[in-house]
């Protein structure tokens, strides 16, 4: 999706610099976004009328046609590299083998189905429809919308309390949707947001800079009231890493650990404990960690007797089998090398490491023609429009390292390999 440039030295003709970008349709595009915002916000479970005539299903459906008409006719030709596509063909490889050989069929099919195929319905939409600048500021800002109400409805749902009740012996807030209704999952998703927020900040306009700071004031309430050990660990690293890349590490390091003791202090003592137990181990009410070492212990030793996996989504049928005990591993690691065995342990690794690697080679390309811009413009306003492209491609590829840094680390608690985010 980055542009090219031509290789024009600084000495010719200025109009011999040329952008290139695919011709994005702005109908598709406009349906695309609806689709995202359907999702997100589950148009159907929110109002009956879109269950009713299958408002996402019918949607998906063309959007589906129309992607595929493309791709057939050579309209849209891929651009990711070679190494990445092989290795999301591994991933998918594992997967497709361990839905065959499961020991859970029942649980498999669906989860198959209803996520995997559904959810990789999503990235092929991404790719084929978003191919401008433009168009990915369009599908972000759809994104960004959508969790701007999930936002506001946590916000809503804290102070009157209609999204708020009791786990693990705290008051702890809900997402407004079946999708997030889980607080993890809810604090997830405010994180995910995080770093888009704090990458294109500086790069949008005056009315998104302030629909920017608004999400992550939510995203912040979110992740606070949710009470999520995950989400708390998570937004440490996010705060470290910022503080490694800030060009003032010590200034940026004082400020940080300000905001967090003023926020420590100013937290209601039992988000207070919540927090402290990260170290002590020490709970209010229930022994999850305990619970979660056994989990750990459990996964492992199905692993071990099952090195090929048990099979997509099958461990929790396994182990209550062999061990009487029933919840999930609560570690994606452990959710990849049980379910799809060490051969899709391999392949998601490899997955995750070549999207890094793609993105930080699309970061590089970009830097260099940021620095070639610089030099051809000589310090006129010609080529702005295309310089603040390239700046927003820039902003988005740190952004989408970053997500993917934070979905590593909440894999370290939590389970998510079928959830939207890997998609």
């Amino acid at each position: 999706m980055s542009p090219r440039i031509g290789t024009a030295a600084p000495s010719l003709p200025r109009d011999s610099v040329k952008v290139e970008y695919p011709e994005q349709h702005r109908l598709v595009l406009g349906l695309f976004c609806c689709y995202v915002l359907a999702w997100y916000l589950q148009f159907s479970y929110r109002w009956p009328i879109f269950q009713s005539v299958r408002f996402e299903f019918s949607l998906a459906a063309i959007l589906s046609a129309v992607a595929i008409f493309r791709i057939v006719s050579g309209v849209h030709r891929g651009s990711a590299p070679g190494y990445l596509r092989g290795w999301v063909t591994a991933l998918f490889g594992a997967i497709i083998l361990a839905l065959v050989a499961s020991k859970d069929p029942a649980t498999s099919w669906p989860i198959f189905i209803d996520r995997v195929v559904e959810f990789s319905f999503m990235a092929l939409f991404i790719s084929v429809f978003v191919v401008t600048p433009r168009g990915l500021r369009w599908f972000l800002a759809a994104f960004i919308l959508a969790c701007l109400r999930l936002g506001y409805e946590g916000l809503v749902g804290f102070m009157t309390g209609s999204l708020v009740w009791e786990n693990q012996g705290i008051l702890r807030l809900h997402g407004p949707t079946p999708l997030y209704a889980h607080p993890n999952s809810f604090s997830g998703n405010a994180l995910g947001t995080l770093p888009f927020a704090i990458c294109l900040f500086p790069h949008v306009g005056r009315w998104a800079k302030a629909l920017l700071l608004m999400q992550g004031l939510f995203s912040m309430n979110i992740i606070v009231r949710t009470g999520s050990r995950t989400g708390y660990v998570a937004l440490a690293a996010l705060a470290v890493f910022l503080v490694y890349r800030s060009k003032n590490r010590f200034r940026a390091a004082l400020i940080t650990l300000a905001v967090a003791v003023a926020c420590f202090v100013v937290l209601p003592d039992e988000y207070r404990a919540r927090a402290y137990s990260i170290l002590t181990f020490e709970e209010k009410e229930g022994k999850s960690a305990e619970t979660r070492i056994q989990i750990l212990e459990d996964a492992w030793a199905v692993f071990v007797e099952n090195p090929l996996g048990v099979g997509v989504g099958a461990f929790p049928a396994v182990r209550a089998a062999r061990f009487g005990r029933f919840q999930d591993t609560h570690n994606l690691y452990l959710e990849v090398a049980t379910n799809l065995g060490i051969q899709g342990l391999v392949a998601f690794l490899g997955f995750v490491t070549a999207m890094l690697l793609a993105l930080a080679r699309v970061g590089a390309r970009l830097d260099r023609q940021l620095g070639r811009l610089d030099v051809i413009r000589g310090g006129t306003t010609e080529f702005s429009d295309h310089l603040q492209d390239v700046r927003f491609l820039r902003a988005t590829c740190s952004a989408v390292s970053l997500f993917l840094g934070l979905r590593l680390v909440l894999g370290l608690f939590g389970m998510d390999l079928y959830e939207i985010y890997w998609w």
